[in-house]
């Protein structure tokens, strides 16, 4: 009873260091409350719940070679798999990609190996979501949502807070805390010479934030699956200031703010595209935006 009680968060950590091997990353620190743990890795973030786990990865990874130790792993423990989705936007270089992730398709062969499920591909091919789910009758679960915030060529004023690896200054210094609960436990780690990440934990909702400050490449990327809004859409891009953005959000169509969340203007930018999809079992609901700064010329074509 006990271990089902604790469920997936009894894998022992050797069992999710072996794992994350196989992604081509690592734990560099954690943190956890009554609901989950929080790993910062050294290329994104795991979370793990109960009965669900979350494992995002960033670059050159290989995420898809760590699912069948995840599945070992829990099986072992007698837990049966309900529900899977795997899910990212469009590379923008996918030949730097290792073989099996250069492109969805081949990623869908893989994924077929090891389970059966159902692909997706939300929008047009240079700017598109791609989603493989097993299970498409509970996509997504009842209750889940998740909002995603990809941002690109940053305020180098801003960029310039994150370097030097003391996260617990950059933290407060960049203005990041106020963008969470003030009950929220913050895990920060600072990279050296530069480069940031986050996981926040606030009851059940995670918050994540990952940063890499070089000039000609500054990226950030923030996610929660706490409850969407265009406020907090307005208040983590007016902090960061990217010169563009992309803002995607998933959820339970039958979440009352749903279907309702279509992303509006931000102060400051300008929305180039906007598409809302339902997902053909008709329980879910994808919005997906992308802006570019008043201020920032559109590109010739």
């Amino acid at each position: 009873h006990a271990q089902h009680v604790i469920g997936v968060r009894r894998i022992p950590r050797g069992t999710w260091d072996e794992l994350l091997a196989e992604a081509q990353c690592e734990v560099v620190s954690t943190t956890k409350n009554d609901h989950l743990d929080a790993y910062v890795l050294s290329e994104s973030s795991l979370f793990v719940y109960r009965q669900k786990t979350i494992l995002k990865t960033c670059g050159t990874t290989t995420l898809l070679r760590a699912l069948p130790k995840l599945l070992q792993a829990t099986e072992k423990l007698g837990f049966q798999l309900d529900f899977v989705q795997y899910s990212r936007r469009n590379y923008f270089f996918p030949e730097d990609q290792p073989d099996i992730h250069q492109t969805f398709a081949r990623e869908v062969d893989y994924l077929g190996t090891l389970l059966p499920g159902s692909s997706f591909t939300i929008g047009a091919e240079n700017d598109c979501w791609h989603l493989f789910v097993r299970n498409e009758n509970r996509l997504p679960p009842p209750g889940e949502q998740c909002l995603e915030i990809c941002m690109y060529e940053l305020d180098p004023d801003v960029m310039k807070i994150f370097y030097g690896g003391d996260a617990k200054r950059q933290t407060q210094e960049s203005g990041i805390a106020n963008l969470l609960p003030a009950h929220a436990v913050i895990d920060d780690f600072g990279f050296t010479p530069c480069g940031y990440s986050m996981n926040a934990v606030a009851g059940q909702d995670y918050y994540t934030i990952h940063i890499t400050p070089e000039e000609g490449q500054s990226y950030v990327s923030f996610e929660t699956n706490a409850a969407a809004s265009h406020a907090l859409v307005a208040k983590v891009v007016q902090l960061f200031r990217p010169r563009r953005f992309a803002a995607v959000f998933f959820a339970d169509a039958n979440l009352p703010h749903a279907l309702g969340l279509a992303f509006a203007d931000v102060p400051g930018f300008r929305k180039e595209t906007s598409r809302r999809d339902i997902l053909p079992n008709q329980t879910g609901v994808v919005v997906a935006s992308t802006f570019r700064a008043s201020s920032y010329p559109v590109p010739d074509t």
